[in-house]
């Protein structure tokens, strides 16, 4: 999904796991980084993407790996 832009799944799958309790991980993150970067709507991409960034690593308490950081280069 990441990818292929289709940030409105990954955003709905992302809320589903937290309705859930599901604790998401840094792989997670990482699928909601992408999508944002490849979304169809640069002028806001990189932002929400740094947004998911800091979330991470503050909210969730995630530690972003070698793999995150290569996406957001």
């Amino acid at each position: 999904m990441g990818k292929k832009g289709q940030t409105r799944i990954a955003m709905w799958l992302f809320s589903e796991m937290r309705n859930s309790r599901c604790r998401p991980g840094t792989s997670v993150y990482n699928s909601l980084i992408t999508a944002h970067l490849h979304s169809k709507d640069k002028s806001k991409a990189l932002s929400k993407a740094l947004g998911y960034f800091e979330k991470m690593k503050v909210t969730e308490r995630c530690k972003p790996s070698i793999v995150t950081y290569n996406i957001l280069l």
